[in-house]
């Protein structure tokens, strides 16, 4: 065959064949691609574009890639530039600002469509051009260029199949020419083999503040969804694909917090039309993913359960989201060094995010952040934009288990008439609908080679086929039957050691093999199961990560073994540490160890120890090896490498504490002698006595002490009960009475020469006073001596019965006198200090002033006993009101100062 006519062939047949193989060849970035072959992901490093943001890429119906291009210059398959593909002028910051149509029914023919900026009109707007293929050009000629679609600038390009199934809706949003700076305006233009229908739909939506942001149909060409990057809002119309009309259905509000604006930029819908996924800036550092669910009632003001965070970074910034016929949405990713302005300023990542089960009901979405390594290219802000309704021709089916019958059925975006199967396996069906069972777990590729309007394409699904459990059947668990009457209870989970290994595997139990693979009637408490039947069968249903079931039978069975009676083990009632409290710490290892010994176990015996016999049987809460408790009754049970060993109960013992009744502290009075003795009393109850000193001698091992001297004691008692020694010890502190001090003093002068003196003391004994240390009066916390002389006196206070110490203070006595009255009556004729005498003291400096502070008389030790009869210099001064300063010290060195005012009174 010639090669022209070869040619020729293939291009009739990719008109034939156009489905979703379209869409297996993504050229973007600064040289990236990806190639979906049979519906798996290869990364290309064969790319020569170098696209800051939006591009285009077609291949043919069998997966070949015909051309791509930035909606600047047009590549070959080759990676050449097309004949007359350069300088077309697009804009390639737009994020979408070109895509790829083949004219329907029309074979070698395809348009592409580019958005311009320039001014002056006509310069911007939406372009198209014209590429063939043909014999005479195999790589493809762009055979007219620059064609104005559309006169006002758009940056957002989507298209979506007619219903027909043929033809192609293509949409643009745009400036409204009759609203200034509203960007509004839908223009969809429908394409057949006649061309591009003139004029578009019309229709005016909700006005976006931005021009950046994404637009693109659902797959299954029923919405719109247009992102609004200048505010916080996504805008979702109902699409009528019959006639191209659009109605607004609802807006997205995509803030998730308050006061944090959620600029959304690229969007992608699931592959089953049900969920949009959008990126958004959040703020300057911080950029999200995000979920939506377009089935679930909007609600005012929005809240949280239509929306769902999926990822946030504040590493890095999320562009266009693209959805593939692998069915993952795939996410660019890059940095922004000006992150107000996407037009440029970016740094490009060598790595793409990848949204895992878009549209599974089953299995929640996963994000894999920077896991598509591009091979040393570079992805940028934008993704290959497509006829979106290319990704609804799909295999619609769930991974399940190993022998479970999967229904598989085909979605397209029109009439499907055929479908044929290949499940993966050597298997193959037709029909619309069918099902099928794997017989062995894997990962199968299904392919689906779907038929409508006469021609046909291949889509492809991976299906990963999960193994069963792996359970060991007939496995026996066997019971110790204490009282030999064949009803015991189980821990039927015990089994599950001896039938898997696998630790993630999630088990129930049931009576019946019906039950089980019902999953009806499962055991309530397994731990504690007893048994109707001996032996008896029951059921384990086993179910693992993959929600994949697997059942077993297995045997349980009571079996007595007779054990001897144990000795009782005991211990004392501190051996806890604490005493007092009725409990004791077992040493069950040891007590382990003498009852191997006792029964002559071989070391392959195991022993433990339980607090009931239920427990015992069904082995749930052993005790362990080191066991506080009052006494009490335990289960030891005995497992043979050959089976049970038999169950007993057992003893725990705790002595009671030997009593001690003392106090922690004794008194003694200083002269013991003096006084009937203190004798302190150990239980009669006990066995031994130890009393010791603060050195740890034993003074005394007498049951009674008598106290002769202050200091610390302890007191220990020794008691035998159920054969076995245990003490007690109490410190306790001899003392002498605490000392009693003068709580304060008060003198009150009742004359030039005397004062009444009243004594308070503290203390806890009733005590008596004295002046001379030989004549005591008073009785009790106080007393109030009379007439006593000015000058320094000693009070002296004892305890009346002796027991405490005696005390004694030196008290000064001195009276200032407030006025005088110098008449030569004989009474306070002259103003002096009462007390202030040589024999007192040592120093006495007094001084006299006028309300003027002038110094009018002053007198010392040898002079203060005459005082001051209101003269100076001679003169009798005038009654007024004068001032004092005295300063007196003792023979001791005590200071007393006092200062004050005086009335001088003239009658």
């Amino acid at each position: 065959m010639r090669p022209a006519l070869t040619l020729l062939l293939l291009l009739t047949f990719a008109w034939l064949c156009y489905g979703q193989n379209e869409t297996n060849h993504w050229y973007f970035g600064e040289e990236a691609g990806m190639n979906f072959v049979r519906g798996k992901r290869q990364i290309l490093t064969d790319g020569k574009m170098t696209a800051p943001a939006g591009c285009t890429s077609i291949s043919d119906a069998n997966g070949n890639l015909l051309f791509y291009s930035d909606g600047n210059t047009i590549y070959t398959s080759d990676h050449q530039v097309m004949t007359n593909g350069d300088n077309l002028q697009g804009n390639v910051n737009h994020f979408q600002n070109s895509i790829i149509i083949p004219k329907p029914k029309t074979p070698g023919v395809y348009y592409l469509f580019y958005s311009k900026n320039f001014n002056p009109p006509p310069n911007s707007g939406l372009f198209y051009a014209e590429i063939k293929f043909d014999a005479a050009n195999p790589k493809g000629i762009v055979t007219s260029r620059s064609s104005l679609l559309r006169s006002l600038s758009s940056h957002r390009i989507s298209a979506v199949h007619h219903t027909d199934g043929s033809s192609i809706w293509l949409a643009t949003l745009h400036q409204n020419p009759y609203e200034k700076n509203a960007v509004n305006r839908f223009s969809v233009f429908k394409i057949d083999d006649t061309g591009i229908i003139q004029p578009p739909v019309v229709h005016t939506g909700k006005t976006t503040v931005s021009n950046t942001g994404v637009m693109k149909f659902s797959p299954d060409g029923t919405k719109l969804a247009v992102a609004d990057y200048g505010q916080s809002d996504i805008f979702l119309y109902d699409f009528d694909a019959s006639t191209g009309k659009l109605a607004h259905k609802t807006t997205i509000f995509t803030d998730m917090m308050i006061f944090t604006p959620t600029n959304p930029l690229g969007l992608a819908f699931s592959p089953d039309s049900k969920k949009i996924y959008f990126s958004a800036r959040e703020v300057i550092t911080r950029s999200a993913i995000t979920q939506y669910y377009i089935d679930k009632p909007p609600t005012t003001p929005p809240t949280l359960d239509e929306k769902k965070r999926i990822y946030t970074s504040t590493d890095v910034h999320f562009g266009s989201l693209q959805l593939a016929v692998d069915g993952n949405i795939y996410v660019s990713i890059f940095e922004n060094n000006r992150p107000i302005d996407l037009e440029d300023g970016i740094v490009s990542q060598s790595e793409l995010g990848v949204l895992k089960f878009p549209d599974d009901e089953d299995t929640p979405v996963q994000y894999e952040h920077l896991s598509v390594s591009l091979g040393g290219k570079k992805a940028s802000k934008g993704l290959p934009n497509f006829i979106q309704s290319y990704f609804r021709n799909r295999i619609i089916a769930n991974d399940e288990c190993v022998f479970e019958n999967i229904d598989f059925k085909v979605d397209g975006y029109t009439t499907i008439n055929a479908v044929a199967w290949d499940f993966g396996d050597g298997t193959t069906a037709s029909g619309l609908q069918t099902n099928h069972t794997y017989t062995s777990p894997g990962n199968y590729t299904v392919s689906a080679e779907i038929t409508f309007n006469g021609s046909t394409t291949t889509v492809y699904k991976d299906l990963n086929i999960f193994a069963l459990p792996n359970l060991v059947p007939n496995q026996r668990l066997v019971q110790c039957d204490p009282d030999n009457n064949g009803t015991d209870y189980f821990n039927l989970t015990q089994i599950t050691s001896k039938i898997t290994s696998d630790p993630s595997l999630q088990f129930t139990y049931y009576e019946s093999l019906a039950d089980a693979q019902s999953a009806s009637n499962a055991l309530s408490n397994p731990q504690a199961y007893q048994n109707k039947q001996n032996p008896q069968t029951l059921y384990i249903r086993a179910v693992n990560e993959n929600d994949c079931v697997q059942i077993a039978a297995f045997e349980i069975e009571s079996v007595f073994v007779s054990v001897p009676s144990l000795t009782p083990l005991i211990v004392c009632e501190d051996s806890d540490g604490v005493v007092a409290n009725s409990q004791g710490t077992f040493d069950l290892a040891t007590y382990a160890a003498a009852i191997r010994n006792q029964l002559s176990l071989a070391p392959a015996a195991v022993l433990n120890f339980y607090r009931s016999q239920t427990d015992a049987q069904t082995l749930n809460n052993p005790i362990p090896a080191s066991f506080t408790s009052p006494s009490t009754t335990v289960w030891l049970r005995i497992d043979l490498p050959t089976g049970c060993g038999g169950i007993q109960s057992s003893q725990l013992i705790v002595n009671a504490t030997p009593v001690i009744n003392l106090q922690t502290e004794y008194t003694l009075c200083i002269d013991p002698s003096k006084h009937p003795p203190v004798i302190l009393q150990g239980d009669p109850s006990n066995d031994r006595f130890e009393w010791r000193d603060a050195l740890g001698q034993v003074v005394s091992t007498q049951a009674n002490f008598q106290l002769q001297r202050i200091g610390k004691y302890n007191l220990t008692v020794y008691k035998t009960e159920n054969g076995i020694l245990c003490s007690n010890n109490r410190d306790f502190l001899v003392v002498n009475p605490s000392i009693p001090s003068i709580q304060s003093w008060e003198a009150t002068a009742t004359g030039d020469a005397t004062f009444d003196v009243l004594i308070e003391v503290s203390g806890n004994g009733n005590y008596e006073y004295s002046l001379d240390d030989l004549s005591y009066v008073g009785s009790g916390n106080s007393h109030n001596f009379q007439g006593v002389p000015p000058g320094i006196q000693t009070v002296y206070i004892r305890d009346i019965s002796r027991c405490e110490p005696a005390i004694q203070q030196e008290i000064t006595l001195l009276g200032f006198p407030s006025f005088f009255t110098p008449n030569n009556d004989g009474q306070n004729d002259v103003w002096r200090i009462a007390g202030a005498q040589p024999s007192f003291f040592q120093d006495i400096d007094i001084k006299i002033f006028n309300r003027y502070g002038r110094l009018l008389h002053r007198m010392n030790t040898y002079t203060a006993d005459f005082g001051w009869e209101g003269i100076f210099n001679g003169k009798v001064l005038p009654p007024d009101g004068y001032w004092y300063s005295a300063k007196l010290t003792d023979f001791k060195g005590k200071v007393i100062q006092k200062t004050g005012n005086i009335s001088l009174v003239r009658n």
